[in-house]
């Protein structure tokens, strides 16, 4: 299997070695997808950082200051929960794309 970081950097060839070898791989699908998982990939660690960054404040913080970072983590929590399905989707794609590649003759 091909690394996407070659495939990335050689995907014209890659791509006509596809079309030599017969093989039915789409490399601009492959590199949309890799793309947006990446994309996808950085929020929601980014997002994951916000939250325990939360955790650690509401554990410092009063009563009243509590209240309104559970309801921040909340709305991160479920900003992550929307985005994990959609990552996951994404990398399977992806993953089934990638392995379709064939190595280069």
């Amino acid at each position: 299997m091909l690394d996407i970081k070659f495939i990335r950097e050689n995907k014209e060839k890659v791509q006509k070695n596809c079309e030599n070898r017969g093989t039915d791989c789409d490399i601009e699908k492959l590199l949309l997808l890799d793309e947006r998982r990446k994309n996808l990939l950085q929020y929601i660690e980014e997002l994951q950082a916000e939250k325990n960054k939360l955790n650690d404040l509401i554990q410092r913080a009063d009563s009243e200051e509590r209240k309104e970072l559970i309801e921040q983590g909340k709305a991160v929590k479920e900003k992550i929960s929307k985005s994990e399905p959609e990552f996951e989707y994404v990398s399977k794609n992806f993953n089934e794309i990638l392995l379709k590649v064939p190595n280069l003759t």
